[in-house]
């Protein structure tokens, strides 16, 4: 019972993990997407405006099911992302780590 107990749990670990790997490179470019379509300033931008901006990119670089996990993790973490966007000498990995799709690796 404990080695199936473990077996799920690892499963889990292990998808959750592959999905990061999956968005993280691809997010880089969603971020220097923002970047240009914000022209580098976030102060001015609510959590409405970045949404949408996300939902584009998501079906820009993404479709299917990959979209749809894109867009709702992207509205998840929506309000992380702006505060680390707004934040001075932030960069694209604090961004993607913020959205949830690469891994904070300390």
């Amino acid at each position: 019972m404990k080695f199936i107990i473990f077996a799920i749990l690892f499963s889990i670990f292990a998808s959750i993990f592959a999905q990061q790997n999956d968005y993280c490179k691809p997010c880089y470019k969603n971020i220097d997407d923002l970047k240009k379509e914000f022209n580098q300033g976030f102060d001015g931008v609510n959590g409405n405006q970045l949404i949408k901006a996300l939902d584009q990119e998501c079906k820009d670089a993404l479709g299917g099911s990959n979209e749809m996990i894109c867009i709702s993790t992207a509205k998840k973490n929506a309000a992380k992302l702006l505060k680390v966007l707004r934040k001075k000498g932030s960069n694209n990995n604090q961004a993607c780590i913020a959205l949830g799709f690469c891994k904070n690796i300390v």
